[in-house]
């Protein structure tokens, strides 16, 4: 019946560690009200850069790729159960190799 999933809530434990040239693993914990998480990426962090939702996943961990060498990124993971999205999680920040 409507009315009686939970709703998202904000994505919390968010790590990102570089596993390759080009390439930086995200993790977060598992939000009991989320069916999917939206990964947004931030190519200026520093800088109040703009944010892009560029993948959803149904995992908790996700391998960003393509990404350019030695840049600084910014991350942040977003829950939503398809009618409703949580807060995104706090950004994590992390250098590309």
């Amino acid at each position: 019946p409507k009315g009686t999933e939970l709703m998202p809530g904000q994505i919390q434990n968010l790590t990102a560690v570089p596993v390759g040239p080009g390439k930086i693993k995200l993790r977060w914990k598992k939000d009991p009200g989320s069916i999917l998480y939206g990964i947004e990426i931030n190519q200026n962090p520093g800088m109040g850069g703009q944010w892009d939702l560029r993948y959803k996943t149904r995992n908790v961990s996700f391998i960003v790729e393509q990404l350019n060498p030695g840049q600084l990124y910014g991350f942040r993971v977003a829950g939503t159960n398809g009618n409703d999205d949580g807060n995104p999680s706090d950004p994590a920040e992390q250098r590309s190799l």
